[in-house]
């Protein structure tokens, strides 16, 4: 016989169960918030040199970066004065301060008178190196309204018994090229003379060589190698020979004779001069080439007149540059 069941009346909203139904929802709902509210929380770091960590700020807005010019590099404050663009430098060569017959041969009186000239024109007496720094920037004092180079050739013995006490009584500066086979040579200047002129601060010492022996009368006698190995010879050795015997660093270089070019230039440049010096009347301006530098030839015959045209802008005419510098080697080569 067959059971019969009574079927069991079931009511979701049981009164006792009425807010179970409600638990997922509200669960629901509080997680969404916690996620929604989740970022006010997080810490944001301050936009500021302390760079400390505070909670609840947001860091402002950075600007866009700006790109940068092409045209337009970085001014960066020169620590040296400009170069003005009108600066010359008349360089004065000189040879011998005495009363020698030679044709290149000042007395005393003409260069006293030269420099007492200069002076109450206003000239400023510089040395060659500090020429140099000054068209090339690098001179750390006031550039003088007129600055002259006075320059002396060969170390004849009379650049220590004339003109050296002169350079004394009126506070001229001066710079002295000597060739080393000069030194310690009968009635020529000495070493200890060399070291006494340098040690005053007047006198600056620069390299003629060693033998004074001119470059294209070598060019003629040796080969292309042999004659580039003399010559760095002559410079090196006569720059290490100053070094030895007065502890003074040489920068410079006077060519014999004045005789140049590029291969010259190159040589005394592998030698570790820093600039040299020439035969060409015309100033030194920031536009001239370091290892050519221009002088002014004084000798017997130049006139008072014409050495104060050439230190006040009045430069002889391009044809007499040749004849100039011809003139130099033409009376040098008597001496070899």
């Amino acid at each position: 016989m067959r059971r019969r069941f009574k079927k069991r009346e079931v009511r979701f909203y049981h009164p006792k169960r009425r807010w179970i139904w409600m638990i997922p929802l509200l669960t629901t709902v509080a997680l969404v918030g916690l996620v929604l509210a989740f970022p006010h929380f997080l810490p944001v770091r301050r936009q500021g040199t302390e760079g400390r960590i505070v909670p609840g700020e947001s860091s402002p807005p950075q600007p866009k970066p700006q790109p940068k010019p092409v045209h337009a590099p970085p001014v960066q404050e020169s620590t040296t004065p400009s170069v003005p663009e009108d600066l010359a430098i008349p360089v004065l060569c000189y040879h011998d301060i005495s009363d020698s017959p030679s044709f290149w041969a000042v007395t005393p009186e003409q260069f006293e008178e030269h420099l007492t000239a200069l002076i109450g024109r206003g000239a400023t007496f510089i040395t060659m190196s500090e020429a140099v720094a000054m068209v090339l920037g690098s001179y750390l004092g006031p550039i003088p309204d007129r600055p002259v180079a006075v320059t002396i050739d060969d170390g004849f013995p009379s650049a220590y018994r004339n003109a050296y006490p002169l350079l004394q009584r009126l506070g001229v500066k001066a710079t002295l090229f000597i060739y080393t086979n000069a030194i310690q040579a009968t009635r020529g200047l000495t070493w200890e003379e060399l070291k006494e002129m340098a040690h005053s601060g007047l006198v600056e010492i620069g390299s003629h060589s060693v033998s004074h022996a001119y470059p294209f009368l070598l060019r003629r006698r040796l080969s292309r190698s042999s004659f580039q190995g003399r010559l760095l010879w002559e410079a090196t050795h006569s720059m290490e020979l100053i070094r030895l015997n007065t502890g003074l660093t040489v920068t410079g270089f006077a060519y014999p004779g004045g005789q140049v070019d590029e291969t010259l230039k190159e040589i005394v440049r592998k030698a570790g001069y820093q600039w040299a010096v020439s035969i060409n009347p015309s100033p030194l301006t920031p536009k001239s080439d370091r290892y050519e530098i221009p002088r002014f030839a004084v000798a017997k015959r130049t006139s008072l007149r014409s050495l104060l045209k050439w230190t006040e802008g009045q430069w002889p005419h391009k044809r007499r540059q040749r004849s100039s510098v011809a003139s130099v080697n033409r009376v040098h080569s008597t001496r070899q």
